[in-house]
Formats: C-alpha cells, structure tokens, sequence
C-alpha cells in the first residue's frame, strides 16, 4: 500500500494569509506545525516511509524540503504545471505501478485538519481492504457537521461492514451546493449524507480504468507520460504532455459510475480549511461567539462585537466595536473584511485580482 500526498494547492479562499507563493499546506493554523507536516506524521503511523510519496509544484519544492526535511527526493513526484486534480492523480498513479504493478494507492491531501490519527489510519485501512477485495474505488466521508455550501458529499447505500469500520455502496454523490444549486440544508437533514474528504483509495490499474472509460484524452496523456517515464528526457517530455493537457477535476469523472463505488464513514474529525468561516467554527469562542488567531503579539480590542473572527499575523492592535459576524484577517500589507456566512466568496476577490494583473497581490 503507498500514500500519495497532493500538495499542490493555491488556498485561494484563505487569502491573503493563504497565497500561490505560500499555500495553507505551508502554514500553521493555531499551533506549531505546518499542515503538511501535520498530513505526513498521520500517515507515516501507518504507511512505511519508503511507501509514501508526494506530489507538488516546482515553485513548492523548496517548501516541502524545508518542512519535511528528511523525506527522500526521489519520492517527490513534481508537475511541470497545476491541471487539476485528475492529472495528477493519474500521473501520480503511472509512476507507482511502474514501480509496483499491484500498487494500491491511498490520496491524501495536505491542507485538511484531522484530530484522531487512529480512527483516521482504521478507514484508509478498511477503504484499502474494500478496493483490493472488490476491484473497486473507494473514498471516505465524515458526517457533516453543519450545511457547508462549498463541499461535495456523498449518499450512503446498502451497508458493507468491515472489519468494525462503517463501509457502504455508494448511492449517490453529490456535488457542492455552491455549484450545483441544490439545497445545502435539504443535504445536511438527509441523514444518510456524508462530507465528501476526498481521500480516495484504489488499486492503480483500476482507477487508470476508470480514467480511460470516462476520459479518454486524458487517459491517452498519461500513457504518453508512462512511457516518457522510461526516457532519459523524462521531466522534458511529461513537461509536454502537460502543456496540452486540459484541467479535469477528479471526483466528477470518477463519480460517473456511482453504483460501483464504495464509501468508508469515518469517525475521526475533518475539517477542510476552505474558508475564514470554518476557522471560526474551529477555534475557541468567548462568551460572545469570537474567536480569534493572534500572532507575533497582535491584539483585538472588541467592544459590542458578537460572532466575529479575527486573524492577524502582524504586531498590530485590531480594534471593533458594534459589529457582528464577520471575519477581519490582517496579513502584511493586506486586510479582509467579509461577512463570516459569505467567507466562500473570497474566490471571487481572487479572480478579480487576477483579472486586474494584481500578480503582486497573489
């Protein structure tokens, strides 16, 4: 069994604590170690080392050896450019079979929050168990928490139990609210739904199956990048064939076959830090609902402020009065202000920057 560690992220909605050059895989949240340190211990207590592998951006190379520093080189899968989620799964996938034709794969991303590694290691283990008996994909849900707009989830079907961990078919995946317009509090109230985390577990061969039936382009790059694979200019042509590749996330393709899929519940706890909102929801609150991450001796001084999140890395005094529910982060030369309830939006913000040419912002 390997893990693939994606982290390749940009952690837009976490602006501007969150930036392209520094992603939230790169940062701390509340505590002492980085996220992806974080991501690598959790799966290191289960999956040898020499079993775990990473893939990432050149422009985070840097990052990755200055915060795990002991992880070998050669585990490091770089992408020549970001195309989203299903390129770099698929590519992650062909370099692991070349080395172990039966590989089993678990994807695990960087810039999640999980608290119990233990119940975290006896899903991934379980999903593992699922995918090898059934030839089969399999991913793993948390019950929700509250109606998030901005995550997928999943329908649970007829139960499949294994080994004590809550393993079901899948009856229906559900894309984000946010996208598809569903109803986020119709979701949450179905009690058969589940927050999709997104860590996906197959065998190589089946989900690179999977990608063949649904999308053959991308499954004829890939096959240009396992056989690149075995080329002195390797790193040269895979740069090719990502130059034409389109980006494809990986969940709506994979999903396309929901009856033949498999989902494990788990019972630790998740938290995607998408958004200012669910760090709200994460960090200790006064008897007024605040709460507050204050770096490098920052300090709030709230007067008649209810509901309110505030974020600052920099020696400063942040001072509100009368105000409700919103969240205030202060980074650098830069300040967000947005309604806690709207904290998704903050991609829009992203896009106009872009739009702009704010390349400085970014």
């Amino acid at each position: 069994m390997y893990a693939l560690i994606f982290c390749g992220g940009g952690g837009t909605r976490l602006w501007p604590y969150s930036k392209e050059k520094k992603p939230k895989q790169f940062l701390t949240f509340g505590g002492d170690k980085t996220l992806l340190e974080q991501t690598y211990e959790r799966v290191s207590k289960f999956i040898p080392q020499d079993k775990i592998y990473l893939i990432t951006l050149p422009d985070y190379l840097d990052d990755v050896k200055k915060y795990l520093k002991n992880f070998p080189s050669d585990q490091i899968i770089a992408e020549p450019a970001r195309r989203d989620t299903l390129l770099a799964a698929g590519y992650g996938a062909v370099f692991l079979q070349k080395k172990d034709p039966d590989a089993i794969i678990t994807n695990v991303w960087a810039d999640q929050k999980i608290n119990d590694s233990k119940s975290y290691s006896l899903a991934i283990l379980a999903g593992a168990k699922t995918a090898w008996d059934n030839n089969a994909l399999v991913t793993t849900g948390v019950r929700p928490e509250y109606a998030h707009p901005g995550l997928e989830y999943v329908k649970k079907g007829a139960s499949y139990e294994r080994n004590g961990v809550s393993v079901y078919r899948v009856d229906k995946f559900i894309e984000r609210p946010e996208k598809s317009g569903e109803d986020p509090e119709a979701i949450f109230r179905d009690k058969k739904t589940l927050w999709h985390t997104g860590f996906w577990t197959w065998k190589a061969k089946d989900f690179l199956a999977k990608v063949e039936k649904h999308t053959p382009d991308t499954y004829q790059y890939l096959l240009e990048i396992d056989k690149s694979l075995n080329s002195k200019n390797w790193k040269k042509e895979v740069e090719e064939v990502y130059k034409k590749s389109p980006k494809v996330q990986i969940d709506m393709v994979i999903s396309k076959d929901q009856n033949e899929l498999f989902v494990v519940e788990g019972e630790f706890d998740w938290l995607d830090l998408g958004d200012f909102n669910v760090l709200w929801k994460m960090t200790k609150k006064d008897k007024n609902f605040n709460a507050s991450i204050l770096k490098n001796n920052a300090e709030w001084i709230n007067i008649d402020t209810e509901g309110t999140f505030v974020f600052s890395e920099d020696k400063k005094v942040i001072a509100t009065v009368g105000i409700k529910g919103l969240a205030i982060v202060s980074v650098g030369d830069s300040i967000l202000i947005v309604p806690r309830a709207e904290a998704q939006k903050v991609k829009k913000l992203i896009e106009k920057l872009k739009e702009d040419k704010r390349t400085e912002l970014l």
